[in-house]
C-alpha cells in the first residue's frame, strides 16, 4: 500500500482527548482513554504514534483481538499517514517504528521482540485477558494506552489494576447534538424479556440457557425489519450460533439477501461478506459477537437486539455500531425484541466511568427513567410528554375512585399523602441523570438548587470515587437549567 502524506485534521474534542491523554501519560505509566464508539479513537490513536514515531522517534505498537480490526486499524493507520509493519500469523514484520500486532501472535512472539516504548491497546476492556496480561508485564517500562468507549468488564467491575488513570473523551449526548453520532429510534416491547430462571457465569447469561428463551421472540424478527428497517442494511447480534443459522434462515425463507457470519465462518468468506455488507449487500449480517465492537459497517442503518444479556458493555458496544453517521440517515434503528435497553438505559444517558467501576448494577427488569410508546413501540425517556417518534402524546392515567358493595369509601387524607410521598420518592429514583432531575424540578416548580442537592447526594454521582459536594452539585444543576433553556 502506498504511503499517504495528507494527515488528517483532528476534530476540537479530539484534539483535546489526545492533549488529556498526553498530559495524564506525563504523570502516570499507564492510562486509559475512554470515549464513545464512533468519536473517532482510531484517528486519535494514529495521531498519538505518528507523534511518538516521527518526532520523538519511539517504538510503538497497537494491539488488537481479531483479524478484522487487525486489517481496520492498518488501513486507518496508512489514511492517517503512519507508515508500520505487522506482527501477525503468516507475516514477519518489518523493521518500521510502528507495529500493528494480533494479541494472539504478539503473545506467542514476546520472548523474540523488545518492549517498544509505547504500547497502545484497542478494546482495551478485554485487556484482563492472560494474552494481554502477559504482554503488558513483559513491557514494564513502557508508557501504555488503552482505548475503550466501556472501560469496565463484563461484571462491572472496573480496570484499576491494569491501568493507573482515565482520561475522558466526549459523551454520546455530546457527539450527537455536534452532528458527529446519529440521533436513533429504539423499538421494543414494553417490558424486558423474563430470564428468571436463567444461570449466569462470567458476569452474564449462560449463552445455552438464554438461547432457549430468546426463541420466544425471534419469530417477529423478520417481520419488525421489514416494517421499520428495509430496505436498508441491519446487523443482527444472536445468542449462540445456532440461533444465528436459525434467525438467518428466517431471513432467506422470506426473500431477503442474508448472510450468517460468525466465528465458524472460513477467514476468505469472513471478508467476503464483511465487505459486501459495507457496500449494501447482503442487506442482513446475522452474527453471534463478531461484530459487538470496533469493527466499523458504513451504510449500516440498524442492528436487532436478540441476545439478552447483563453486560451493560456488551448492550452499549452492539448498538454503537448502529450510530455511525451516514449520508441521508436521519436516525439509527435500534430493534431491541428482548429489551435490554429496559435494563442499561438508553445509548445517550450519562454515565459516570471509573477504574473502579460500577458498585451498583441494575436488577432484572428495572425500568429506569423510560416510557413505551403504545403506538409505534418506541422507548424514550419518561420526562418527554410525546414520543419522539411518532408525536403520540402521553396522557397521565387517570386515578378513578373504587366503590365497595356501592358505598362510598371515605377519603383518607393521611393515607393519600403517604402514598403521594411514596409516588414522588418513586419519581425521583425514575430520574438517573441531573438532566432528568433538573427537568422533574421544573415540572414541580422547584429551585434548581433542589436538583442539585438531590445530585450530590446520589452514588452515581461519584467521579473517580471523589463524591460531587453540595454545592457543586447546586452549580451543575443550573449549568444544566441554562443549558436546556427552560
Amino acid at each position: 500500500m502506498s504511503f499517504v502524506s495528507k494527515v488528517p485534521v483532528l476534530r476540537e474534542y479530539q484534539a483535546t482527548t489526545v492533549r488529556d491523554a498526553s498530559a495524564a501519560l506525563k504523570k502516570h505509566r499507564k492510562v486509559l482513554l475512554q470515549s464513545p464508539t464512533g468519536s473517532g479513537k482510531s484517528v486519535m490513536i494514529a495521531h498519538m504514534l505518528r507523534t511518538a514515531s516521527v518526532e520523538r522517534g519511539m517504538t510503538c505498537w497497537l494491539v488488537c483481538h481479531r483479524r478484522e480490526l487487525l486489517k481496520q486499524l492498518s488501513d486507518d493507520l496508512w489514511e492517517s499517514g503512519v507508515e508500520h509493519g505487522m506482527i501477525a500469523a503468516g507475516r514477519t514484520g518489518s523493521k518500521a517504528p510502528v507495529q500493528v500486532a494480533s494479541i494472539q501472535t504478539l503473545a506467542r512472539r514476546l520472548d523474540r521482540l523488545p518492549p517498544p516504548d509505547l504500547l497502545a491497546i484497542d478494546e482495551a476492556h478485554h485487556a484482563t485477558a492472560a494474552s494481554y496480561r502477559r504482554t503488558i508485564e513483559h513491557c514494564p517500562k513502557s508508557w501504555t494506552v488503552g482505548l475503550t468507549a466501556t472501560p469496565e468488564r463484563t461484571d462491572g467491575t472496573g480496570l484499576g489494576d491494569l491501568f493507573n488513570a482515565m482520561v475522558h473523551g466526549p459523551t454520546v449526548k455530546e457527539l450527537t447534538g455536534l452532528g458527529y453520532l446519529s440521533p436513533y429510534r429504539i423499538i421494543a416491547p414494553d417490558r424486558p424479556l423474563d430470564m428468571s430462571g436463567i444461570h449466569s457465569r462470567g458476569g452474564d447469561y449462560v449463552k445455552s440457557e438464554a438461547a432457549a428463551r430468546a426463541q420466544e421472540v425471534t419469530g417477529k424478527a423478520v417481520a419488525h425489519y421489514m416494517r421499520y428497517v428495509h430496505p436498508h442494511t441491519c446487523l443482527v447480534y444472536c445468542v449462540t450460533r445456532a440461533h444465528a443459522r436459525f434467525v438467518t434462515e428466517n431471513y432467506l425463507a422470506a426473500g431477503i439477501d442474508a448472510a450468517y457470519v460468525a466465528g465458524d465462518t472460513p477467514a476468505a468468506e469472513r471478508e467476503r461478506l464483511v465487505a459486501g455488507f459495507k457496500n449494501g449487500h447482503p442487506k442482513v449480517v446475522v452474527s453471534v459477537d463478531l461484530f459487538g465492537e470496533g469493527l466499523d459497517a458504513p451504510g449500516l442503518r440498524a442492528v436487532q437486539l436478540l441476545r439478552p444479556t447483563k453486560s451493560l458493555i456488551l448492550h452499549l458496544q452492539q448498538i454503537g455500531r448502529a450510530l455511525r453517521i451516514e449520508e441521508g440517515k436521519d436516525s439509527a434503528i435500534i430493534l431491541d425484541h428482548v429489551g435490554n435497553s429496559w435494563v442499561h438505559g438508553l445509548p445517550d444517558d450519562d454515565r459516570e466511568w471509573s477504574l473502579a467501576g460500577r458498585d451498583k448494577k441494575p436488577s432484572q427488569g428495572q425500568a429506569i427513567g423510560l416510557r413505551h410508546c403504545p403506538d409505534c413501540f418506541a422507548i424514550y425517556r419518561a420526562t418527554l410528554l410525546r414520543c419522539p417518534g411518532c408525536g403520540h402524546e402521553h396522557v397521565p392515567e387517570e386515578r378513578v375512585l373504587e366503590e365497595t358493595d356501592d358505598k362510598l369509601v371515605e377519603f383518607d387524607s393521611e393515607q393519600h399523602k403517604a402514598m403521594r410521598q411514596k409516588e414522588k420518592k418513586r419519581e425521583e429514583s425514575d430520574c438517573r441523570t441531573l438532566e432528568e432531575l433538573v427537568l422533574l424540578g421544573v415540572a414541580r416548580e422547584y429551585s434548581p438548587s433542589w436538583a442539585g442537592v438531590r445530585w450530590s447526594f446520589r452514588h452515581a454521582s461519584r467521579v473517580n470515587g471523589r463524591a460531587i459536594g453540595r454545592q457543586e452539585g447546586i452549580r451543575q444543576a443550573r449549568a444544566m437549567l441554562q443549558e436546556l433553556g427552560v
